[in-house]
C-alpha cells in the first residue's frame, strides 16, 4: 500500500506543476478600456510575468492623456508623454509586467487610475513571487517524494517520512498562500481600476470579475496538491521501522 501511495502522490504533484506551468503561460485577467463609456479602445491581459495588448484598437495612451488635460493634471504631462511615446507606438503584443508599470504609471496617471498602478505593482511583485515559490516547490516536493519512497523500499527511516511528509504539506501551503494572495491582491485592484468621476467619462475599464483561464488553472493546481496530500496516512512501513531500529 505504501508504494501505492507514493505513485499517488507523484501523480497527483505532475499533473498539479504541469497545470501551473501552463497557467503561467495563459492570462490571468483581462481589462477592457473604454473611451466615452462606449467605445472600446484597448484590451489588457494580465500574465504572471507579462502584459498581452491584443491587436485591434489601442487608442490606450491617448485616451490616458486626454484625460488627464480634463482634470487638469497638466503639469509635466508633456514630459511624461514624450517618455512614453515610444511604448505606445509598439503597445500591441507583449510586454514585462515591470516595464508596464513604470511606463504607465505615471504621476498624472497614478492620480487618476490609482487601483490600477496599484494592481499593476502588485502584478509585478506577487507575480515573481509566485514564480518563485512554485520553482522552489518543484524541487522540494521531488525531494519530498524521493524520501518517501526511500522509506517504503529502502530504508525505512522514519526521518526520511517525517522530513517528506512536511516538505509536502509545507509546499502545498506555500502554493496556496501564493495563488490566493495573487488572486485578492491582484485582481482585486485591477477589477476595481475605475479611475476618477470626471476622467471616467474619457477613460473607463469593464466592470466584470475578469479572471482569466490562467488563474483558474493555478486555483485548480493547487487543489491537486491538497488532494495528494489524502495519500499521505497510507504512506506506512512499520514492520520495517522496527527491522531498522533493532539493526541500528
Amino acid at each position: 500500500m505504501g508504494r501505492k501511495a507514493i505513485w499517488g502522490i507523484a501523480i497527483f504533484q505532475t499533473v498539479s506543476f504541469a497545470m501551473m506551468v501552463g497557467g503561467f503561460f495563459l492570462p490571468q485577467h483581462r481589462l477592457d478600456f473604454y473611451s466615452g463609456y462606449f467605445f472600446h479602445v484597448a484590451t489588457m491581459k494580465t500574465h504572471v510575468a507579462r502584459i498581452e495588448f491584443p491587436a485591434g484598437k489601442t487608442a490606450f495612451c491617448g485616451a490616458i492623456y486626454s484625460s488627464a488635460h480634463a482634470v487638469g493634471e497638466k503639469k509635466n504631462l508633456g514630459e511624461e508623454k514624450h517618455k512614453s511615446h515610444s511604448f505606445c507606438d509598439n503597445i500591441v503584443g507583449f510586454h514585462e509586467v515591470e516595464d508596464v508599470m513604470h511606463t504607465m504609471c505615471t504621476p498624472a496617471v497614478k492620480l487618476l487610475w490609482p487601483q490600477f498602478c496599484e494592481g499593476l505593482s502588485k502584478a509585478y511583485i506577487l507575480g515573481v513571487a509566485t514564480i518563485i515559490v512554485a520553482s522552489f516547490s518543484a524541487f522540494l516536493e521531488l525531494g519530498a517524494v524521493y524520501l518517501l519512497f526511500d522509506y517504503t523500499t529502502r530504508k525505512a527511516n522514519p526521518v526520511y517520512k517525517s522530513a517528506g511528509i512536511t516538505l509536502l504539506v509545507g509546499c502545498a501551503v506555500a502554493l496556496f498562500l501564493a495563488v490566493g494572495a495573487y488572486g485578492v491582491l491582484v485582481l482585486q485592484s485591477l477589477d476595481s481600476a475605475g479611475g476618477q468621476s470626471i476622467a471616467s467619462a474619457i477613460l473607463t475599464t469593464s466592470k466584470n470579475h475578469g479572471f482569466g483561464a490562467g488563474f483558474i488553472l493555478l486555483v485548480v493546481a493547487v487543489l491537486l496538491q491538497m488532494i495528494s496530500l489524502a495519500f499521505v496516512p497510507w504512506v506506512q512501513n512499520e514492520d520495517a521501522e522496527d527491522e531498522y531500529f533493532e539493526n541500528k
